[in-house]
């Protein structure tokens, strides 16, 4: 409402203009105020109750005015006021704890190292007075930080900042790094008046002292404040080249924990050629845009590894969008940490630190060149056809392709076309099958056997009538206890998951009928035409059969009184030659006392089969099966049967004894 009260010649200048408009409320009160200074200049202090009374005397202190007025001497003049327009933080001070209200405003945020201006926890008038100037687009505040400690103070470069903005998000004081006295100090600025700088002249308003007694953990140790190059070097990582986009990556070591705020302005230059690794100096700047500088995340790495190797601590990416190709590219990077704005970041004598002779590389540092080649079309389809040249065989294979499938449809349409036009000039003439007594037999159709399940086979066996269950003649050598134990796993095996019937030549129940002569006995048995007969091999079968043949008496020492029916069967077996179809081997995998060395060529058998590994081919050569007939798993419903023999198989391999 006013501008200027002017006590030594009694005038008080004031625009006409204010006098039809209604005061704001921080009008109002800096109106009162000053009245009571030019009332009483030696009283320096204001209360609030005087204040309210003077409030309340409004409409006689305007009467006073306005008579005062048309009896001055001297007119209204000067420049152009900021009419009605006063400074909203100047009501603060009106409050009754103005220093615990400023503390409420002003705070320092000690984890993100910044002072946060919070317009919301101000009392309601000053938050209305700034509500009614947020109305008007032009109005903004001059914010400036001042620093003091002991007898030095300094202040920063002033923000501008728009008061609609400033109540919707606040506004940071970032980078308060150092110890000190913080405050505030604000000034009314209107874009549309024509005044110098478009402020309110006068002192403005400041805050409060805000202390900070610590700096920023790390600061005092920061090599940024020494002169210590060997931290400062920038790690440059090799561009990746995606299409047209180029990703570039850099890594250096932060004067002091990265901030969330921390960014840094990134600039992408072009020139179309590449004199001596100059395209950042001379190079056309084709982009400018600022990019947060993160932390980085070292991985496997322990503490005391993190500690020593901090090289990689902070990191900047930037990607670039789609260029034009057959250009060479360079980005630089600017930081904006104040410690890149000075040779002493830290000015105070207090503050730690020396005077640097340069400053740390990341504070502006450029990339490796970069060249975008000119791909053909064809490398977004096929990646690795980087040229013309490469992709010359893909070229000819495509236009081969065509070519045939383009001929292939012409002669298939003009076979169609002239075999049409032959039925029509030989409508009677039909195409005859010739079938002839001589050609029958080729007509018939080959009977295909219909594929089976594993599980329906062994199925057949608990159906009803049952399937016949095979029968088998298992022989062989009792070379030592457990290669016996053996054996009767191996039968048990047979019977329950072959379903067959096995007999043993060293079966206890059959000792009265085998023992008065075996050969007998098993000649009996194999009229029976569905007899089989299994030999181990084994090492004492063997040399049992090289005896056979030559003759010989074998000297072995024998601790079974049944050993000798093995030898009695394997010579009537040598002796009469049944059909091999019904004679087979057995030769344990893996096994010293069966290995492949200990043969049995001349007992006649076709077929030798490894156990366990070919037990579904025995299991086929006995019931008849053919085993590419035959779909899925073989033991699917007897793994403890197979588990139980390969157990005692184990038990056998780890027994070195011999007889």
């Amino acid at each position: 409402m006013y501008e200027e009260l002017n006590k030594n010649n009694c005038s008080i200048k004031i625009p006409y203009s204010s006098l039809q408009q209604r005061p704001s409320v921080a009008s109002r009160s800096l109106f009162c105020r000053k009245i009571m200074h030019l009332i009483s200049p030696e009283d320096k202090t204001t209360t609030s109750a005087s204040l309210t009374k003077c409030v309340m005397m409004r409409p006689f202190l305007r009467l006073l005015l306005v008579l005062h007025l048309l009896l001055a001497s001297s007119t209204v003049e000067g420049r152009p006021q900021l009419d009605s327009l006063d400074n909203c933080w100047a009501l603060v001070e009106d409050e009754i704890e103005a220093d615990q209200a400023w503390t409420r405003i002003v705070s320092f945020d000690e984890k993100l190292s910044l002072i946060r201006i919070t317009p919301d926890q101000a009392g309601s008038r000053v938050l209305n007075c700034l509500k009614e100037q947020s109305l008007r687009v032009s109005l903004s505040y001059e914010i400036t930080l001042k620093r003091s400690w002991n007898n030095e103070s300094m202040t920063t470069q002033p923000q501008l900042v728009a008061v609609h903005q400033l109540i919707k998000e606040g506004f940071d004081f970032k980078y308060v790094l150092l110890h000190g006295l913080y405050s505030l100090h604000f000034r009314l600025c209107d874009m549309d008046h024509t005044m110098e700088l478009g402020c309110e002249p006068g002192p403005g308003t400041w805050s409060t002292e805000l202390p900070v007694n610590q700096p920023h953990p790390g600061i005092e140790s920061s090599w940024c404040l020494t002169e210590r190059d060997d931290l400062g070097s920038v790690d440059r990582y090799a561009p990746v080249i995606s299409k047209l986009a180029v990703k570039f990556s850099f890594a250096f070591t932060p004067c002091h924990k990265v901030l969330p705020y921390e960014q840094a302005v990134v600039s992408l230059y072009k020139a179309e050629v590449n004199e001596s690794e100059s395209v950042c100096q001379n190079g056309l700047e084709i982009l400018k845009t600022s990019l947060p500088v993160s932390a980085a995340h070292l991985v496997n790495k322990s503490a005391d590894e993190a500690i020593v190797d901090n090289r990689l601590a902070a990191v900047i990416a930037y990607q670039t969008p789609d260029l034009e190709s057959g250009r060479f590219y360079c980005v630089r990077i600017m930081s904006t940490h104040p410690f890149c704005q000075s040779m002493k970041p830290a000015p105070f004598l207090s503050d730690p630190g020396v005077t640097r002779v340069a400053l740390p590389e990341f504070c502006n540092f450029t990339s490796a060149t970069v060249y975008i080649a000119n791909l053909p079309f064809i490398t977004e389809w096929v990646p690795f056809c980087t040229s013309h040249f490469k992709c010359g065989w893909l070229y000819i294979t495509a236009i081969g392709s065509a070519a045939f499938l383009l001929s292939f449809f012409l002669a298939l349409i003009c076979n169609l076309c002239c075999c049409r036009k032959s039925r029509q000039n030989n409508p009677g003439k039909r195409d005859e099958l010739n079938v002839s007594p001589s050609n029958l037999d080729t007509l018939k159709l080959t009977d295909i056997k219909p594929k089976r399940t594993w599980a329906d086979v062994h199925e057949d066996f608990y159906r009803e009538p049952p399937a016949n269950p095979g029968k088998i003649l298992l022989l062989y050598s009792p070379d030592t206890r457990q290669f016996k134990e053996l054996q009767a796993s191996f039968r048990s095996f047979l019977e329950l998951a072959c379903h067959c019937v096995v007999l043993d030549l060293f079966d206890e129940e059959l000792l009265q009928e085998i023992a008065y002569d075996p050969e007998a006995w098993i000649d009996q048995l194999l009229r029976d035409d569905r007899f089989k007969v299994i030999v181990v091999c084994s090492q004492g079968a063997y040399k049992r059969h090289q005896a056979i043949l030559k003759g010989e008496v074998l000297n072995i020492p024998n601790t079974d009184s049944l050993d000798g029916l093995f030898s009695a069967g394997l010579r009537f077996l040598q002796a009469r030659h049944y059909d091999s179809g019904r004679l087979a081997l057995a030769r344990y995998e893996m096994l010293h006392l069966s290995s492949s060395d200990f043969r049995f060529d001349d007992l006649g058998a076709d077929r030798e089969f490894q156990v366990p590994s070919q037990l579904h081919e025995l299991f086929c050569w006995i019931h008849e099966h053919d085993p590419l007939d035959l779909l899925g798993k073989p033991w699917l419903k007897y793994h403890l049967e197979l588990q139980l023999l390969q157990d005692s198989l184990k038990k056998a391999r780890m027994d070195r004894s011999s007889r």
